[in-house]
């Protein structure tokens, strides 16, 4: 009974953060023209990603915070895996760093979703013959195009979903906001990673909180 209760649990808490991103609507065939697209390399303010090739098709993304320059999270990419979108409060409304993924190691088709840095899959959008992703901004709600092909032959196989997402993104204005020292302290208090530094505390996008 209660190893019943528990998967209902997993079940129950997987669904719900998967209904966070949610589908809104599919264009069949032809190209779409986005409003607003957001670029990969300026998504997340407060996170410097340094891409490092270690061979040919072999990457590794090191991700740094923008403010301390202190490390903090490694994100491999073996062979015919892309990231894109490596970034906080987009993909989940809190700050877990999550990216957009397109793995074509399977199959020859490429397997895309949203995943963490600690290998969950936070949202899984199928299989295609070759696929990616887009942000895009509609007034001040975010979305996610997800372009598929489904045949190479026939190019008005081509389906663009469009996903709802549950995050306004974390961007913080560095001009207003004062940046911790190098040798601030960083630990963790309620779940969330604060920095001491010269009598005050940051978190992770160097908001002040006290």
């Amino acid at each position: 009974m209660k190893k019943s209760l528990f998967i209902l649990a997993v079940v129950f808490a997987t669904t719900l953060a998967n209904a966070q991103i949610t589908l809104e609507h599919t264009f069949n065939r032809g190209d779409l023209f986005l409003p607003n697209p957001v670029s990969e390399e300026s998504i997340d303010e407060g996170l410097i990603i340094q891409r490092v090739i270690l061979e040919k098709d072999v990457e590794i993304y090191y991700v740094y915070d923008a403010y301390t320059y202190d490390f903090i999270v490694e994100i491999p990419a073996p062979k015919y895996y892309e990231v894109y979108y490596i970034s906080r409060g987009f993909f989940t409304d809190d700050e877990t760093i999550t990216y957009f993924v397109g793995d074509a190691s399977s199959n020859g088709s490429d397997h895309l979703f949203i995943a963490n840095t600690t290998g969950d899959i936070i949202y899984d959008f199928g299989t295609c013959l070759l696929g990616g992703g887009r942000i895009f901004k509609v007034g001040d709600t975010y979305k996610l195009a997800v372009v598929k092909t489904i045949d190479y032959d026939d190019y008005n196989s081509s389906v663009t979903e469009i996903y709802s997402l549950p995050g306004k993104g974390i961007m913080t204005d560095v001009d207003e906001t004062p940046a911790p020292s190098r040798n601030a302290r960083k630990y963790l208090h309620n779940d969330q990673v604060l920095i001491d530094s010269n009598e005050s505390t940051y978190n992770m996008q160097g908001q002040h909180i006290r």
